[in-house]
C-alpha cells in the first residue's frame, strides 16, 4: 500500500469569515467530531484497463484548478474563519485485494469495508488536506475509486463535478490530448469579507420547527449518535418517464413530483398537515456556479402544507413552491442542528454529471453514504438521465433496517399509485404493501364458533356435569354447582313474577358475596338484563344509573342496601335465601331470540360527566367467554380469584369462563383485595389458579414481603390500564410457572378483545407493554384520520369489529352512531366497528401497541408528548416504585407536564436527582415541569390510579421568567442573553432553546461568554448547560472538568484531535448519567 501526501504548504493569507453554508458545516464539525456527517463520499466503479499513474495525474490536474479545495479552517477570537491556501496533490490510498478476497462475495464485502473505512477517517481542518481518495483493485479489469471531501470545501455536487472533470482529464492524459475544463477558474468562491471583531453575524428570525412523529422503531435517546444506514432503490424506466411527464404536465418538473410523494409519505406517517422538512438546495444561483466547486449546498427548514382535500397533482404545485423557497430565499430558517431541529425529515434531488467512457474505461456511480445523518429519515433522489435512483437514509438510533425497508416499500407503493392516478387526494393513495395487507387480514381471520346458546345455558350444562363441585366461594361460605343453579332458578321465577323479561333491567347492588352470583344468573335465566351498581357509590350516581336503565327492581343483601330515597323495589337475598323458599328450582328454557337480548348494562364514565350505559347482549357475552377460554387455555376446572366489583367489566373474565368449565369463582372482599397479607393468606388457604388485576393494584401489592405468595398458580391476567413492559416481563421471569397475559378491551367491545402472552416476548425491549393480537372472532384495524389502514409503526386510532362489538349506548342513539360506525373493510353485511379513541400502532410481529388516548393528545412547543414514555423513563430510577404523569392546566392556558412519584422508601430519590435522571432519558420537551412526591399513589375502588385525586403541585417551578439573577456572574450572563435573544427579561432557570435560541446562535453566545469572562469553555458544554444559572456556574468553574487552553499542547494530528473531541463528548455523557 502506498500513500501520496501533499507536496506544498499553504501560503499564509489573511483569514476570512465563513459563508452561511460553511458556518452550518463548521458547527457540525465541532459538535460531531467523532462522526463522518460532514464527509462527502463518491464511489465509482471503474471497469477496463486502468493506468493508476494517469489517474493520479488527472486528479492532481483537476483539483489544482479549484482553489477552494486549498482552504483551511480555524478560530480567531472564538469565531470560525477560513484561510485560503495552495492545493497540493490528492492523497490516494491504494489497496489490492485480489489475493485477500478470491470470490466475488468476498470481494464485495472487502470493498464495502474498505470504502466505509475510507469515508470515516477524520479530516484535519486546520492543516488539511480536505480531499482524499482510495483506489481498490479487485481484479485485472475492475477497480473501485472512493473520493471523500470535507463539505466545508466541496459539497456532493462539487465532488461529482470534480470527478467528471477528472475522468475527462484521465482520458486526455491516456490519449496524449490537451485537457481544458469546461469552466476552469482559479478562484471558485470569493468568501465574504471578514466582519469586524465583536459584531455578531446577522441571523434571520427563526421559526420554531414543527416536530414530526415518525414511526420510529425506538424512542429517540437524549444523546443522539447521528449514525446512519441507508436503503437504495431503483425507479423503473417506465415509472421515471411517467413521473417526468407528470411534472411537465403540471408545469413544475420532476423534483416537485418526488418531493410531493415524500410529503404524502410523511403526512400519512405523522397525521400532521403542516410538515417541517429539511430541504437541500444546490445553492448554485449563478451560471458560474454550475462549474464551480465549494460549499454551495444549503439545508433549509421549510414548512410544507399538505391538504387532503387537494389532489396529488395540486400538491405538486405546493411542493414546487417549497423548492423555490428553499432555493431562492435568504430569509428562511437554516436547518440548524440543535436539539429542536435534530431529527427532521430531509429531502434532496440532484442530477449527476455524465461520466463518459474514458479511454476504454467505463465509469459508473455506486450509491454510497457517509454513515451519518442529522435527519431521522431523509430521501435523496438522484437523476442519472433515464435512470432514477433513490436512497433512503435513516438514523440508526431511532430506526432499524427493517423499518427503513418498509418505508421504501411504502414509497414505491405511493409512487405506483401516483403513476396510476395522480388526481386522487393524498389520503386516498395506496400506502400499505401487499405483504402488510396479507398480514393484517391473517390476524383478523381467526375464526370463532358462533354463539348458539346463552351463557346461563352453558352454565346449566356444566352444572349437570359437575353438580357437586364448588362453583362459588366467598369467605367461609360456598355454593356447589347444583345449589347455585337451583337458587338462580328460584330467583328467576321470582323476577318473572315481578315483571322481569327480555329487554327489561334488574339492578344488583351487592358486595362480593355468593348472593351476587345467584343474582347474575337469576336475572339472565329470567330473560332480563342485570345492571350492577356499587353499594359505596354516592346516592345521586346510583339513582341516576337505575333511572336511566329503567330498573324496576334491585337485588340487594342486608349488608348492602340502597339509599333510602331510591324509588325502586328491592329484593333482599339473605344468607338463608328466605325470599326464595318454596319456589321452583328447575331450569326453564331460554326464549328463541335470547341471544339477541341484552344480558347486562354497564355504566362507564361519560365525557359529559354523566355515566353512559353500554348494552351487552347475550351473544357478545358468550362470544367473549368462549374466546378467552380458548386464548387463556381454560382446559379444565380452574379456581379464579375475582378481586373486582361487578360494576367493573373485568370481573366478567373471572366469572363466566370458570362457570362454563367446572371451575371455582372465588369472591375476594374489597378489604382482602387491598391487603397483601390477607390476600396471601387466602391464596395459601384456597390456592387460586387464575387472577385478573389492574397493574397499579398489583404494583401496590408488590411492596409486601409476601407478594410471591399471592400470585396465581397458572394464569395472571393484567388489564384495565397501560402496563410498563419491563415490570411485566420481570413478573413473568419471577413466576415462570404462571403465564402472564396483558389483556385489553373497552367495555363497548365486551370486556377485552386483544391479548399479549408475555412469555412469547421476553427478549423484547419495549417501554409500554403492547396490548397484543385479536381474540378469536375479533377484527382490529388501525386507521388514520381519513379511515385508511396505517402500516406497521404508524400511529392510528384502534377500531374493533367482530362478534363481541356490543349493541351500543342505552337510550343514546346519537352517541351510538358516532362511536359505532359501518365496517368498510369487508366485514359481514351490516357489521360495525367500534371507535375506541385509543391511539395505537402495529408492531412488526403483528401485535398492537398502546400509545395513548385520542382525546388526550398533548403537544409542547409543537412536540407531541408521550406520557407513557415519561412514566417508563422516570420509573427506571432505582428510587422510584411507581410513577404516573398527567397534564395539568391549573392556570388557564398553562398546560404543563406533572409527574407524581411514589418512591421505594422515604428519601430514596430527590427531586433534583430525578429531574437530572429524566434529562438523561428524555428529550427536553418531555421532562416534567413539576415533580410531586407521594407516600402512595391514590387508587380508585377498581384498583386503578385515581387521577382525579392527584394534588396540584406547589406553586413555582422551573422555567419562570421572574426568577432574577442571584449574583454578578448570573447578571452578566443574563445581559448577554437579553442582547443576543432580543428579549426584555430572562429567568435564570429558563432554557436557551425555549427562548428562541438555536445552535448557530449558540456559537455567538459561546464567543461572547468567552470574551466577557476571559475563560475558554467548550462549545459542547453549552449544549449541556442551557440556563443562565448553569452557564454562570460553568464560567465560575463549577461542575466543569479542566480544559487545556486552546493553543497549549494542542494535538496537531487529526486522529488525535478527533480522539480529544470524542473524549470530551464522552465526558459530557458520563456527567449526564452520573448526575
Amino acid at each position: 500500500m502506498t500513500h501520496t501526501t501533499p507536496s506544498s504548504s499553504p501560503t499564509p493569507r489573511p483569514p476570512a469569515a465563513l459563508t452561511p453554508a460553511q458556518e452550518q458545516v463548521w458547527l457540525l464539525s465541532r459538535l460531531v467530531a467523532d462522526s463522518p456527517l460532514p464527509h462527502v463520499p463518491l464511489r465509482l466503479c471503474l471497469r477496463g484497463h486502468l493506468d493508476p499513474g494517469a489517474l493520479q495525474s488527472a486528479l492532481d490536474l483537476t483539483v489544482a484548478r479549484h482553489a477552494s479545495l486549498g482552504a483551511r479552517f480555524g478560530c480567531v477570537d472564538h469565531r470560525p474563519v477560513q484561510t485560503p491556501g495552495a492545493v497540493g496533490a490528492v492523497p490516494v490510498v491504494h489497496h489490492d485485494i485480489r489475493a485477500d478476497a478470491p470470490t466475488p462475495d468476498e470481494r464485495r464485502a472487502r470493498v464495502d469495508t474498505l470504502t466505509t473505512e475510507a469515508v470515516r477517517v477524520p479530516f484535519d481542518l486546520e492543516h488539511g488536506p480536505l480531499l482524499r481518495a482510495c483506489l481498490i483493485r479487485e481484479d485485472e479489469h475492475e477497480h473501485t475509486l472512493v473520493v471523500v471531501a470535507h463539505r466545508l470545501v466541496a459539497d456532493r455536487g462539487s465532488v461529482e463535478l470534480l470527478m467528471s472533470q477528472a475522468m475527462a482529464a484521465y482520458r486526455a492524459t491516456v490519449l496524449g490530448e490537451a485537457y481544458v475544463s469546461a469552466r476552469a477558474r482559479a478562484e471558485t468562491v470569493k468568501p465574504p469579507a471578514a466582519e469586524p471583531a465583536g459584531a455578531p453575524p446577522a441571523r434571520p428570525p427563526v421559526v420554531p420547527p414543527l416536530f414530526l412523529e415518525l414511526p420510529r422503531a425506538r424512542a429517540a435517546p437524549a444523546d443522539r449518535r447521528l449514525a446512519a444506514g441507508s436503503v437504495v432503490f431503483d425507479v423503473s424506466e417506465a415509472d421515471t418517464t411517467a413521473l417526468r411527464g407528470l411534472g411537465e404536465s403540471v408545469g413544475t418538473g420532476l423534483p416537485a413530483v418526488l418531493l410531493a410523494i415524500h410529503l404524502v409519505l410523511l403526512r400519512r406517517y405523522t397525521g400532521q398537515s403542516t410538515l417541517a422538512v429539511s430541504l437541500t438546495s444546490p445553492g448554485r444561483d449563478t451560471p458560474d456556479g454550475e462549474a464551480a466547486t465549494g460549499c454551495f449546498e444549503r439545508e433549509r427548514t421549510v414548512h410544507c402544507p399538505v391538504d387532503d382535500r387537494q389532489t396529488f397533482r395540486e400538491l405538486v404545485h405546493a411542493a414546487q413552491l417549497s423548492l423555490r423557497a428553499a432555493t431562492g430565499s435568504a430569509d428562511l430558517e437554516p436547518a440548524a442542528h440543535d436539539p429542536a431541529v435534530l431529527g427532521l425529515p430531509g429531502f434532496s434531488y440532484r442530477t449527476t454529471p455524465p461520466f463518459p467512457d474514458a479511454a476504454g474505461l467505463s465509469v459508473s456511480v455506486v450509491p454510497e453514504h457517509n454513515g451519518a445523518t442529522s435527519c431521522d429519515l431523509a430521501l435523496h433522489m438522484t437523476d442519472h438521465g433515464g435512470r432514477l435512483l433513490g436512497q433512503l437514509v435513516f438514523a440508526t438510533d431511532v430506526f432499524d433496517r427493517d423499518t427503513a425497508h418498509r418505508a421504501v416499500g411504502h414509497l414505491t407503493t405511493l409512487l405506483d399509485g401516483v403513476v396510476r392516478d395522480p388526481d386522487r387526494p393524498p389520503a386516498a393513495l395506496p400506502l400499505l404493501t401487499e405483504r402488510e395487507e396479507r398480514a393484517i387480514a391473517g390476524l383478523n381471520s381467526t375464526v370463532a364458533k358462533p354463539p348458539d346458546r346463552t351463557f346461563h345455558e352453558l352454565f346449566e350444562e356444566q352444572a349437570a356435569r359437575t353438580p357437586d363441585a364448588v362453583a362459588v366461594r366467598a369467605g367461609d361460605s360456598s355454593l356447589t354447582y347444583r345449589a347455585l343453579n337451583a337458587r338462580a332458578n328460584q330467583l328467576a321465577h321470582l323476577l318473572r313474577e315481578l315483571g322481569a323479561g327480555p329487554e327489561r333491567t334488574t339492578g344488583i347492588c351487592m358486595e362480593r358475596v355468593p348472593q351476587m352470583v345467584v343474582a347474575v344468573l337469576g336475572v339472565l335465566k329470567a330473560g332480563g338484563a342485570y345492571v350492577p351498581v356499587d353499594p359505596r357509590d354516592p346516592a345521586e350516581r346510583t339513582e341516576g344509573i337505575l333511572r336511566d336503565a329503567g330498573a324496576a327492581t334491585v337485588l340487594v343483601t342486608e349488608a348492602a342496601s340502597l339509599p333510602e330515597a331510591t324509588a325502586v323495589r328491592t329484593v333482599v337475598l339473605d344468607p338463608e335465601w328466605t325470599v326464595l323458599e318454596g319456589r321452583p328450582s328447575e331450569n326453564t328454557p331460554a326464549g328463541p331470540d335470547a341471544l339477541e337480548h341484552a344480558a347486562y348494562l354497564l355504566y362507564t364514565s361519560g365525557s359529559t360527566g354523566r355515566p353512559k350505559g353500554v348494552v351487552v347482549e347475550n351473544r357478545q357475552l358468550v362470544g367473549y367467554t368462549r374466546a378467552v377460554i380458548d386464548r387463556f387455555g381454560f382446559d379444565g376446572p380452574m379456581r379464579c380469584a375475582m378481586l373486582q366489583p361487578l360494576t367493573v367489566d373485568s370481573s366478567v373474565t373471572m366469572l363466566t369462563p370458570p362457570l362454563c368449565t367446572g371451575g371455582e369463582v372465588q369472591l375476594i372482599s374489597r378489604e382482602c383485595a387491598l391487603d397483601a397479607g390477607r390476600l396471601a393468606d387466602w391464596a395459601r388457604r384456597w390456592e387460586f389458579d387464575v387472577l385478573k388485576i389492574a397493574p397499579s393494584h398489583l404494583r401496590a401489592l408488590q411492596s409486601s414481603s409476601r407478594f410471591a405468595e399471592l400470585l396465581p398458580r397458572r394464569l395472571l391476567i393484567i388489564g384495565g390500564e397501560a402496563s410498563e413492559w419491563r415490570w411485566l416481563r420481570d413478573l413473568q421471569r419471577m413466576a415462570p410457572h404462571c403465564e402472564v397475559f396483558n389483556h385489553y378491551g373497552p367495555t363497548e367491545t365486551t370486556v377485552g378483545v386483544l391479548t399479549l402472552a408475555v412469555a412469547d416476548h421476553l427478549d423484547a425491549d419495549w417501554e409500554t407493554a403492547p396490548i397484543g393480537v385479536p381474540l378469536p372472532g375479533t377484527r382490529a384495524h388501525v386507521v388514520d384520520a381519513s379511515g385508511q389502514e396505517t402500516p406497521v409503526g404508524v400511529p392510528g386510532e384502534l377500531l374493533i369489529g367482530g362478534t363481541n362489538v356490543t349493541r351500543g349506548y342505552h337510550r343514546s342513539p346519537a352517541l351510538t352512531a358516532a362511536a359505532f360506525v359501518p365496517d368498510p373493510f369487508g366485514g359481514p353485511p351490516g357489521s360495525r366497528l367500534y371507535r375506541t379513541g385509543d391511539v395505537v400502532r402495529r408492531l412488526p410481529d403483528g401485535s398492537i401497541a398502546f400509545l395513548g388516548r385520542r382525546d388526550d393528545q398533548i403537544k409542547v412547543r409543537g412536540f407531541r408528548v408521550s406520557l407513557g414514555e415519561i412514566d417508563a423513563a422516570l420509573g427506571r430510577h432505582p428510587g422510584v416504585r411507581r410513577v404516573v404523569t398527567i397534564v395539568r392546566e391549573d392556570v388557564p392556558g398553562d398546560r404543563r407536564i406533572v409527574a407524581y412519584i411514589e418512591p421505594t422508601a422515604p428519601g430514596a430519590v430527590s427531586a433534583p436527582a430525578l429531574e437530572e435522571h429524566g434529562r438523561t432519558q428524555l428529550p427536553g420537551h418531555m421532562v416534567p415541569r413539576a415533580l410531586v412526591f407521594l407516600d402512595a399513589l391514590p387508587l380508585s375502588t377498581h384498583g386503578k390510579v385515581d387521577r382525579a385525586a392527584l394534588p396540584a403541585p406547589a406553586a413555582g417551578g422551573r422555567g419562570d421568567a421572574s426568577t432574577t439573577p442571584a449574583d454578578e456572574p448570573e447578571r452578566a450572563v443574563t445581559e448577554i442573553w437579553k442582547d443576543l435573544l432580543h428579549v426584555e427579561s430572562v429567568g435564570v432557570e429558563q432554557n436557551f432553546f425555549d427562548l428562541g435560541g438555536h445552535s448557530l446562535m449558540l456559537v455567538e453566545l459561546h464567543r461572547r461568554l468567552c470574551l466577557s469572562t476571559g475563560r475558554d469553555i467548550d462549545l459542547l458544554d453549552l449544549f449541556q448547560y442551557t440556563t443562565v444559572r448553569a452557564q454562570a456556574g460553568l464560567l465560575a468553574g463549577e461542575r466543569q472538568e479542566p480544559v487545556a487552553p486552546a493553543d497549549t499542547d494542542r494535538p496537531r494530528n487529526p486522529v488525535q484531535q478527533n480522539a480529544l473531541l470524542k473524549r470530551r463528548q464522552q465526558q459530557l455523557r458520563s456527567r449526564r448519567g452520573a448526575s
